[in-house]
């Protein structure tokens, strides 16, 4: 299990900074995520390109398409603003946002 497995702001830390980490953790991992998404479509704009050399094997289009979903909504899941509340919280006023 991961840190994003994990609920968010679940570790506790002294003014927020065990959550600080926690929150800059979630944000690379999903840069990350973006950043894959966009090399694939990447790839798909020149496997899309009528003057690109032949690519062998053929890429499947909507296998890739998938993918590029995939990633994207996993990543607007994560970075729901409900999601993220009370790390932010946490970041901002050491404590949960309920207390």
């Amino acid at each position: 299990m991961t840190i994003l497995d994990s609920p968010i702001g679940s570790s506790p830390g002294p003014h927020g900074a065990d959550a600080e980490a926690q929150l800059e953790m979630v944000i690379e991992a999903e840069r990350t995520r973006l950043l894959r998404a966009d090399s694939l479509l990447g790839c798909l704009q020149i496997a899309l390109d009528p003057d690109a050399p032949v690519i062998l094997p053929e890429v499947h289009f909507p296998d890739t398409v998938e993918a590029v979903r995939e990633l994207v909504a996993e990543s607007i899941r994560r970075l729901d603003f409900f999601q993220l509340r009370k790390l932010v919280h946490q970041v901002l006023y050491g404590g949960s946002p309920t207390q």
